[in-house]
């Protein structure tokens, strides 16, 4: 975790200049000391560190402050002008720490005001899945492959994190976990989440 954040903030803008918010970290779980909850946590406090006067919202246990990276994880057709959808990201750019509203500068130049209830459908997004970046593009990826990640680990899965990359791709992980899903080939059944689920609970 301590090298993709130092990646992120520092040695990828200075070695390649792009600025932290041109990059995605890509991980196969959700949970997990590599998952993406925890490499979230870890990027939030590194790029956009609570401050004292700072305003921020909270959303159960996420808390949003100004500048944080966000993905909307369910279709809410009642958001903005259009809608906003399940993978949506954008930047947060303005809080009502009375109100817990929240306005949301999404990647498509729409601005969206979220309230207390709506603040619920988003998730902090330095990192995110790979299952969940199918079908998007970013200027560079951060994708990290463990043995921790064993039982996600497959061929197509990879491809999937390579090929989100438009202009740079760093792979953080071990040699084995990568050597791993190149033997592996994708599985035929459809994605439920049911192998990151069991991993979670330490089942074996």
């Amino acid at each position: 975790v301590q090298l993709v954040e130092r990646l992120v903030a520092d040695q990828i803008p200075k070695r390649f200049g792009f600025s932290p918010r041109e990059v995605t970290v890509l991980s196969p779980m959700n949970q997990g000391p590599l998952g993406i909850s925890a490499l979230n946590q870890r990027l939030q406090a590194r790029l956009t560190p609570r401050l004292p006067e700072a305003p921020y919202v909270r959303a159960g246990e996420l808390e949003f402050r100004l500048g944080d990276r966000v993905c909307q994880r369910v279709n809410n057709y009642n958001l903005g002008t259009s809608g906003v959808f399940n993978g949506d990201q954008g930047e947060v750019v303005g809080l009502d720490p009375h109100a817990q509203t929240m306005t949301v500068l999404l990647w498509d130049g729409r601005e969206v005001e979220y309230s207390r209830d709506a603040l619920r459908e988003l998730d902090l997004a330095y990192a995110i899945t790979i299952h969940r970046s199918q079908g998007s593009e970013m200027p560079v990826v951060v994708m990290v492959l463990h043995d921790a990640h064993r039982i996600m680990l497959e061929r197509q899965l990879v491809y999937t994190g390579v090929t989100r990359a438009k202009q740079l791709l760093i792979v953080v992980g071990t040699r084995s976990a990568l050597k791993l899903s190149a033997r592996r080939a994708r599985s035929k059944h459809r994605y439920s989440g049911l192998r990151e689920r069991i991993a979670a609970e330490g089942v074996p």
